[in-house]
């Protein structure tokens, strides 16, 4: 049976989802490229965020209230003491992401 060039990469990446070690199961042109995507989507995603979130502090912190996080790096709301950020930390993506596509300076997320 002859299989198109086109279901060969759908079936290498079926193969690898149901047995990452085997060969037959490498990643195809195209998973690669989605994935890159997904993971550059991402990335956009986190600093459209981190704009907005930077917008609305400097709006908070005109009335006086400054941002309360939990020990996760996760906002818990606003307060009028002010309080240390959460240390910045890469997020998966970013450690996934080829070399020639690493940020300088990837730590864009706040965590413990």
């Amino acid at each position: 049976m002859t299989i198109q060039h086109v279901d060969s990469e759908l079936l290498r990446d079926i193969i690898r989802t149901l047995d990452p070690e085997n060969p037959l199961g490498r990643p195809s042109k195209h998973s690669n490229t989605e994935r890159l995507t997904y993971w550059l989507e991402l990335r956009a995603k986190q600093k459209k965020f981190m704009e907005k979130f930077q917008a609305r502090r400097a709006m908070k912190l005109v009335q006086g209230l400054h941002p309360k996080w939990t020990q996760d790096g996760v906002l818990k709301g606003w307060v009028s003491i002010p309080s240390r950020d959460p240390p910045m930390v890469t997020p998966w993506w970013e450690q996934n992401m080829p070399e020639a596509l690493k940020l300088p300076n990837s730590r864009t997320v706040w965590g413990s």
